[in-house]
């Protein structure tokens, strides 16, 4: 179901008061609160909540309190034309300008501006709310220019010192774990990320601010999931993003629902749960139309997964309509022309995929981005393994497996891994010597001992339909058809949908 339909079947009951709204309450004016109230009355949702809120803050007679409360909720959604649209109204207000330079800043001399102009309001507000307001701001400007940057390592130490003279404003300290832990991502510091995010968990159910609480069980589940990656931690983010998940739903937001759903997809990449990661791509591309955003790279994913199952006719359609937005985004150009060579692959049209892998080498020559690489030695290895050439499909496949794994593409080293298999299998030829062999060689030994050890469903159902044709070309069609039946009964996962036809396929090789 669509996100904006899922949340308008949820908008029956009256929004009860949370963390996120309140903890404004003690230190604004009385005049400031009863506004609230009266919206919080009126509203099913924070995301209704907010947007009410806006509508107030972009009339002549609201308060500066109003406007600039108005900005940190559209802000903690967000909101992007909305919170702009308010700053627009409200431009001649100096108590926005910071806010505004912000969002104006796109280059060296704009940063400058949007610093010096939040530095001032620093010094000028009397409230230590809206000077640590401020100061969130200012750090968030310090951690979007640059690594090394002084300002970043300066205004967390004002932040901390703010928090330890007034613990009462750990209230809005949510937002500044979020912001840390992004910069400690960005650096690869993940251990210390990790705490942060814990700290900042801590502190938004202590405080019950759901937005952040949702946002860092995010963060926690990408820096598990995909950064510590590891036995049964795909399955721990998966359970994490369940809980944001309804965290979103109650809330109204749209923005992080769709984010989440993102890196469930990715999770479920890794885990080859293609069947449930092709849904949520549908879905996301559904829900980003509704609300008018660019599909590019959804559509680049969507074809992606859809090529993985096989499914040439739909991701050569989705991969054409995302190489048409794709002039907007030059680095995602050879990903498209990829994603259009391996959708010709799967159909068979391989003379059309070299002309397309061509193209896309022209763009990678001036990128020079080493993932991109990556998928070229992917998508050339299928190529190479369409036309009979497994020995170059091989090492095609290898150095794809070593670029993702050096880079944490984890999802794209998992398919590079599954693909080294399938060629051992397609390879195999059946001698006096291998007929009882366990495996056919020694990717197809590895992706079995990574399946089980990391919990990957799908590769664990895919490594048995693998096992069942080598047993079937060995001869052993016995040992062949418990492999297969037990890949079918693991297609009962919705995750994993996809086997059920892949053993079907197989079981009629009998």
């Amino acid at each position: 179901m669509p996100i904006c339909s899922l949340l308008e079947n949820q908008s029956v009951a009256k929004l009860k008061p949370f963390g996120t709204i309140t903890m404004d309450f003690s230190f604004i004016e009385t005049s400031t609160r009863e506004v609230l109230e009266k919206v919080l009355q009126e509203s099913h949702n924070y995301a209704e909540f907010t947007k009410a809120l806006g509508r107030i803050a972009i009339s002549e007679d609201a308060s500066d309190e109003i406007v600039l409360l108005a900005i940190r909720h559209a802000n903690n959604l967000n909101l992007g034309e909305f919170e702009l649209n308010i700053l627009n109204s409200n431009a001649e207000r100096r108590v926005v300008l910071p806010f505004l330079l912000s969002r104006q800043a796109s280059n060296d001399t704009g940063w400058d501006l949007a610093i010096k102009a939040t530095e001032e309001a620093i010094e000028q507000v009397e409230e230590d709310w809206l000077t640590f307001l401020y100061l969130l701001q200012l750090y968030w400007i310090a951690i979007m220019t640059g690594f090394g940057n002084p300002l970043e390592e300066t205004t967390q130490i004002r932040i901390k010192e703010m928090l330890e003279k007034n613990p009462s404003l750990n209230c809005y300290s949510g937002k500044f774990h979020l912001y840390h832990v992004f910069r400690l991502k960005q650096e690869g510091d993940i251990p210390r990320a990790l705490d942060s995010c814990t700290q900042g968990l801590k502190t938004a159910e202590i405080f019950d601010d759901k937005l952040y609480e949702s946002q860092l069980l995010c963060q926690k589940a990408e820096l598990i999931g995909l950064f510590q990656f590891g036995p049964g931690s795909t399955s721990a983010a998966k359970r994490i993003l369940t809980k944001a998940r309804g965290i979103c739903e109650t809330l109204g937001d749209i923005q992080g629902l769709m984010s989440l759903q993102s890196l469930i997809q990715v999770i479920c990449h890794i885990r080859a749960e293609y069947s449930e990661a092709n849904e949520i791509n549908y879905s996301i591309i559904e829900n980003r139309t509704l609300v008018a955003q660019d599909l590019d790279i959804n559509l680049h994913d969507t074809a992606f997964i859809l090529n993985e199952l096989g499914n040439g006719r739909e991701a050569l359609e989705m991969a054409m309509l995302a190489l048409e937005g794709a002039g907007r985004r030059p680095l995602l150009l050879p990903y498209c022309h990829m994603d259009v060579a391996w959708s010709l692959i799967n159909l068979n049209r391989l003379d059309e995929a070299a002309h397309q892998m061509d193209l896309a080498r022209d763009f990678i020559l001036h990128s020079g981005i080493e993932s991109t690489i990556a998928y070229e030695y992917m998508i050339n290895g299928l190529l190479e393994r369409a036309r009979g050439d497994f020995q170059s499909a091989f090492h095609s496949f290898e150095k794809a497996l070593i670029i993702n794994e050096r880079n944490h593409r984890y999802n794209r080293a998992n398919s590079c891994l599954i693909k080294l298999a399938e060629t051992e299998v397609l390879a195999f030829e059946k001698t006096s010597k291998n007929r009882d062999d366990e495996v056919a060689g020694k990717w197809h030994a590895r992706l079995e001992k990574f399946g089980r050890e990391m919990e990957l469903p799908g590769v664990v159902g895919i490594e048995l339909l693998l096992r069942g044709e080598l047993r079937l070309k060995q001869g052993h069609e016995i040992e062949a058809r418990d492999c297969i039946e037990k890949a079918l009964q693991m297609a009962d996962s919705p995750g994993l949908a996809f086997l059920k036809k892949r053993t079907i396929r197989v079981l009629n090789l009998f």
